[in-house]
């Protein structure tokens, strides 16, 4: 996508208002992310997550997020894993698993640790129990990026 056509798509959401009516804001982006993932548009994808960031990530995200990180068609799992890592909500727990666990095309198997520190880092933040469990199941794989993540929290 060139660079003029990308910044027309960001100008396409409906920024104005913002600040007096922001549910409708969230409402548009969330609208334009599941079209982005019904029409597997990754530069749509791109744009949502950018319009996310500027409208603040909140918990009325939370399931079009978890249906956005299970797509492997796009390239943005790790900005997805943020998100989810801000929320710190527990309805994030599997997918973010199951995020860590992924096998990606688009990354080699040494482009897939940061993802899934990432991953981790975002697990333990929801810090509950089920959470520790699903790092624990990370852990018994022998990852040493999951032992070096879990040094943080000790």
């Amino acid at each position: 996508m060139e660079f003029e056509e990308f910044f027309n798509q960001i100008l396409s959401f409906n920024f104005s208002g913002i600040h007096e009516n922001e549910e409708l804001f969230t409402l548009e982006i969330i609208s334009k992310l599941q079209n982005a993932i019904s029409e597997k548009n990754a530069d749509l994808l791109e744009i949502c997550v950018i319009a996310i960031s500027i409208d603040g990530v909140n918990n009325n995200y939370i399931e079009v997020l978890k249906e956005a990180l299970k797509a492997n068609w796009h390239y943005k799992h790790e900005d997805l894993v943020e998100l989810a890592r801000d929320l710190k909500d527990p309805k994030f727990i599997e997918i973010l698993y199951e995020t860590a666990v992924m096998k990606l095309e688009y990354l080699t198997p040494m482009d897939l640790e940061p993802l899934l520190r990432k991953c981790v880092h975002a697990l333990m933040e929801i810090d509950t129990s089920e959470a520790h469990d699903k790092v624990n199941l990370l852990a018994q794989k022998g990852n040493e990026n999951v032992k070096i993540v879990l040094e943080v929290y000790r």
